[in-house]
């Protein structure tokens, strides 16, 4: 059986060489000098608008982890819509569901650290002091070891309290839900 040689291929030529365009478009480097009477209206529009973000996102958090069709989120709009335009309370609301699954995606992460972190000081507990077992080496003395024991210990108990527990809800409310989140009790104050 014969094979047919294959052609060579020849080299492309190439194109002469030629300077890209800069981007058209402006970017705005300082901040916008307007007269008084302009920079007080900008901020009471960015006042109302904020105040009606800030109550869309608390109402958000109030409905809870519900599925995409059951958020209300056109009934949330339709509301907004009366007090802004439809663009704004479009935009609003589509914030605050995006607001909602990014911190519920970094509360799912915290937790999975704090998982890991529990798997990693239980394996170095499991330990003796100053020994190595499978690759894990246990911790350098006794201080250290009950230390971490502990840490373990309040971590696994301090989780479920706050993470299954509802923050207080509400635009005036949303610092009280930070500090109740990092304080670990299991009973909010509503403000």
């Amino acid at each position: 059986m014969t094979r047919k040689r294959a052609k060579k291929r020849e080299l492309r030529t190439l194109a002469a060489p030629f300077t890209v365009a800069a981007p058209p478009g402006a970017r705005i480097r300082e901040r916008l000098r307007l007269p008084a009477a302009d920079a007080e209206a900008l901020r009471l529009v960015g006042r109302h608008l904020g105040h009606h973000a800030w109550a869309d996102l608390a109402e958000r958090v109030r409905l809870g982890d519900v599925k995409a069709k059951d958020n209300q989120r056109a009934a949330r709009k339709k509301a907004l819509t009366a007090v802004s335009s439809s663009r704004w309370a479009g935009a609003m609301t589509r914030a605050s569901e995006d607001q909602y699954q990014l911190s519920k995606r970094a509360l799912y992460d915290e937790r999975a650290m704090l998982r890991r972190a529990i798997r990693v000081i239980n394996n170095r507990l499991a330990v003796p002091c100053g020994q190595r077992r499978n690759g894990v080496r246990g911790y350098p003395n006794q201080a250290d070891d009950s230390r971490n024991s502990a840490a373990c210990r309040h971590s696994q108990r301090a989780w479920p309290a706050w993470s299954s527990a509802s923050p207080p809800a509400g635009p005036a409310s949303w610092s009280a839900a930070v500090a109740w989140r990092n304080s670990g009790t299991t009973s909010p104050t509503r403000a």
